[in-house]
């Protein structure tokens, strides 16, 4: 075993808060936190410890979860306010890939519709928020396709 993969989760904000501060605002300009804001010293081996960017909700077509998020860390809730917060946090977790679990009714292209009215749907949040990052950044993407959660809660280690 030469280094395991952790997935680290930016919309989920008790997780988020033990890398930034809570507060933390992104600044649009250079999609970045500023360096004052990150508190998580890697004190962990990050040649055996490495990152990945979990991105669910891009996949679920979740605009409402996004754009709370983007809201929080002073984002425009606009596609380009999503790449912004998808780059600030690949700064932080210098990230192997990005990697999301699609809900067992994810569609692509003309069967995709939006979750909510106003909304855009999964497939516009793949191509033009997601894709275009990942291209940008040099980041492979990890999809896993039609999860379906919560079959045992028993099973739930959170």
């Amino acid at each position: 075993l030469k280094y395991v993969i952790m997935t680290n989760i930016p919309f989920d904000e008790k997780e988020a808060a033990c890398w930034v501060k809570p507060d933390a605002k992104i600044e649009l300009a250079n999609s970045s936190f500023a360096e004052s804001d990150k508190i998580f010293v890697q004190s962990y081996c990050a040649t055996r410890f490495r990152t990945a960017l979990r991105i669910d909700p891009l996949l679920k077509g979740d605009w409402g979860t996004i754009s709370a998020c983007l809201k929080a860390r002073g984002l425009p809730q606009t596609l380009d306010g999503a790449k912004a917060f998808l780059r600030a946090w690949a700064k932080v977790y210098q990230p192997e890939y990005m990697m999301a679990s699609t809900p067992a009714d994810f569609a692509y292209g003309e069967a995709d519709v939006p979750r909510q009215p106003g909304w855009p749907s999964a497939t516009k949040l793949i191509d033009e928020a997601m894709v275009p990052v990942a291209e940008e950044l040099g980041l492979p993407l990890a999809l896993k396709l039609g999860a379906k959660r919560g079959m045992n809660p028993a099973l739930n280690p959170c």
